[in-house]
């Protein structure tokens, strides 16, 4: 069926469809929604395909796909049929919105793909015994496998083999052994096992290492749900591909694997499902990752998405057993359940991140029962696991709901921020130290605002709270350290202060004007440069980096306060004891100087020429330096000299600068002094440059 002979009134008789395509990271993208058709040109199958034009746009197709004759296609529950594009090897799926659509597409795909086998002549080594057509028009009743003995062990491993060359036959044998045949099986291999028989172990394995190349979901799930599961387990230890003995699949699921309940949830159902998804991914990444191919592949993994979907779906609709939860999270004292029921609640709300938006108000459910309290007690706790799984459950949180925490934050005497900060400062694990970083980039991110946090009067009312509260314990006060004698820090002293050096970095692309105004108020240049006296090369580049951001700016105040302070002299210094030492030290001082150059920062370049240009002039590995002083030489000859009123001007700010010094910035209401006003929306970039938008300010000398 042609676009051009498709009118709306027919869309609407079509069947409405969602199409989903699996990414990278084994979530489902959803592509949108529209009405599926199955296109037969001249009412043949040859060039049948499937195609979803738009529901708001009927001249946009969301889906072309030609209908395979090969077994690609699952229909799945009521409402889903999925299947792996053979050359592309995307995974499609469509979700009906009504079950009898899902059926009728069915019949249509399977009616084409047998008039397909029937054109290309297909011969299976069955064709005898039952008439080609759709999966609707199976007959196994004409079937005969092999009674499930001991002496037919190499008979049945064989005619499985012969089923998964064909895919029609895959269907058909699936079909045949969810109706009689498993049982017969198991009660083999059981026979088999208590006879330890090593020969009958190994084609045992091969019978049900086939079975799961079937590729039948509900076959695949039955396999490892009880009564089934123990037995296929012990199976598939015997794996002759092994060389060195055999992998104790059943000990390592019954024995070392523990399934706790950290809360009673009093659910058989959920217990079940919950085992049905770790057996699924143990079978998928351990006991058959060498054979299975990509379409059982695919299944697996899409029987595993459909079971924590079940498991989400569950739990967030049982509101009795989250309020539970919580609260005894927030009473008991027993370090080991406490650790348990973080684990839990991380992974639980790791597991949304599957089904996109539509599970994020369970992140909600538990702000509303009061998570962030509890939160406050385990962030408290010594124990480094307890730590690391609190940190984890709050940035599940903090990134779908960035603006309740800090809400949450600026309640009255509220210690959560105290202890996140005294946390970063005090304690020994980088691990640590560094995913609070992480949750501190998250609630300060620019881009997580509201509006109605970005409206308030003077900004935001957490932003002003944490430079006036905060900062100074977080940032200077670490930073302004004696530096150890020798200049060599311990490994998680080192992390600290090169996280520390990024973060100044970090909040000077999201809230220049405050992090400016600290900077001028508070020697944070002085502060930064001093690193320069450590041993650790990391710490001397992030500071370096630190520098140049700052100085990327081009705020005129800033570059005056370089010149006022002479705070090229311990860059100089730093140069010149590296000696001729070509190193990343070396490489992050050149950088800094050439894109001063660069950018013409006629301020810099002349208090560099005239102050430390003798210094290093003898030491110009890249000509960097004569470069500048190629600019400062241009610059002093240019006919277009300073204006009298441009000297003014300039002795103005200076003067206003040095006046400002003496106030006291923060216990001021009224903020008298903006900084040049800059975008707030940025884009964030690996290079600090491009991230924010540099200005040619009328400041800077012409």
């Amino acid at each position: 069926m042609a676009l051009d002979n498709i009118s709306e009134p027919q869309f609407e008789k079509q069947f409405r469809v969602k199409v989903y395509k699996l990414n990278e990271e084994g979530t489902w993208d959803d592509e949108g929604t529209g009405y599926v058709v199955c296109d037969s040109p001249n009412g043949t199958s040859d060039g049948a395909s499937l195609k979803v034009w738009a529901e708001e746009d009927h001249s946009q197709m969301l889906l072309s796909s030609v209908i395979s004759e090969e077994d690609i296609y699952q229909r799945q529950q009521d409402t889903l049929i999925v299947w792996n594009e053979p050359v592309d090897e995307i995974d499609l799926a469509l979700s009906f919105q009504d079950p009898v659509g899902c059926n009728d597409l069915w019949e249509e795909i399977c009616g084409i793909q047998s008039e397909k086998r029937k054109s290309l002549g297909y011969e299976l080594f069955y064709s005898d015994k039952f008439e080609i057509g759709g999966i609707g028009d199976f007959d196994t009743s004409s079937i005969d496998l092999p009674q499930a003995n001991l002496f037919n062990i190499y008979e049945i491993k064989d005619v499985f083999e012969d089923a998964i060359a064909s895919p029609y036959a895959k269907r058909l044998y699936a079909k045949k052994i969810k109706e009689e045949y498993l049982d017969e099986l198991i009660k083999l291999a059981n026979m088999v096992i208590d006879l330890e028989d090593k020969s009958s172990l190994e084609h045992m394995f091969w019978v049900f290492s086939n079975i799961f190349l079937l590729n039948d979901i509900e076959l695949i799930e039955t396999m490892i749900s009880e009564p089934y599961c123990n037995t296929v387990l012990k199976i598939l230890e015997n794996d002759p591909g092994i060389i060195n003995g055999k992998i104790p699949h059943y000990k390592v699921v019954t024995e070392q694997v523990n399934f706790k309940e950290v809360y009673p949830y009093n659910d058989e159902e959920l217990v079940k499902t919950i085992r049905i998804a770790y057996l699924s991914h143990y079978i998928k990444d351990v006991v058959l990752a060498r054979l299975l191919d990509d379409q059982t592949f695919a299944t697996i993994r899409q029987l595993i998405y459909l079971k924590n979907k079940e498991i989400l779906r569950k739990i967030s609709g049982n509101d009795e057993f989250l309020s539970g939860l919580v609260e005894h999270m927030r009473t008991t004292t027993d370090s080991e359940k406490i650790l348990d029921q973080l684990k839990f609640l991380k992974e639980l709300l790791d597991l949304t991140k599957q089904f996109g938006a539509d599970q994020s108000n369970l992140h909600k459910k538990f702000i509303d029962k009061g998570i962030f309290s509890v939160l406050e007690s385990t962030l408290s706790n010594e124990d480094s696991q307890i730590l690391i799984n609190s940190i984890g459950v709050l940035l599940c949180i903090v990134d779908h709901y960035p603006s309740d925490f800090r809400d949450h934050l600026l309640g009255n005497n509220n210690p959560l921020l105290d202890i996140i900060i005294n946390n970063i400062i005090n304690h020994q694990d980088t691990g640590i130290i560094i995913l609070y970083f992480d949750l501190l980039e998250k609630i300060l991110d620019e881009d997580t605002f509201g509006l109605d946090e970005l409206q308030q009067e003077g900004g935001s009312e957490f932003v002003k709270l944490f430079f006036k509260d905060y900062l100074k314990k977080l940032l200077v006060d670490p930073l302004s350290k004696e530096i150890p004698d020798g200049g060599v820090h311990s490994h998680a002293e080192s992390i600290l202060k090169s996280k520390l050096l990024e973060f100044s970095s970090f909040l000077l692309g999201h809230h220049i004007e405050k992090m400016i105004e600290y900077i001028l108020n508070n020697n944070i240049i002085g502060i930064i440069l001093s690193q320069l006296k450590c041993k650790e090369k990391c710490i001397m580049i992030d500071a370096l980096t630190a520098i140049k951001n700052i100085i990327s700016l081009q705020i005129s105040t800033t570059h005056l306060l370089i010149v006022e302070k002479d705070h090229f002299d311990p860059i100089i210094v730093t140069f010149l004891k590296n000696g001729d030492k070509y190193n990343l030290l070396n490489s992050s001082i050149l950088d800094l100087f050439h894109f001063i150059g660069k950018e013409k920062m006629e301020t810099l370049i002349k208090y560099f020429i005239n102050k430390h240009y003798d210094r290093v002039k003898d030491h110009d590995f890249d000509n960097t330096f004569s470069e500048i002083n190629d600019i400062y030489i241009n610059m002093t000859t240019a006919t277009n000299k300073k204006s009298v009123f441009d000297i003014h001007r300039e002795k103005t700010i200076m003067e206003y600068y040095e006046k400002q010094q003496e106030e006291n910035w923060f216990d001021e209401d009224d903020e008298d002094y903006e900084v040049e006003n800059h975008s707030r929306k940025r884009k964030r970039e690996e290079d600090f440059e491009p991230r924010v938008k540099r200005r040619k300010t009328n400041d800077e000398d012409d």
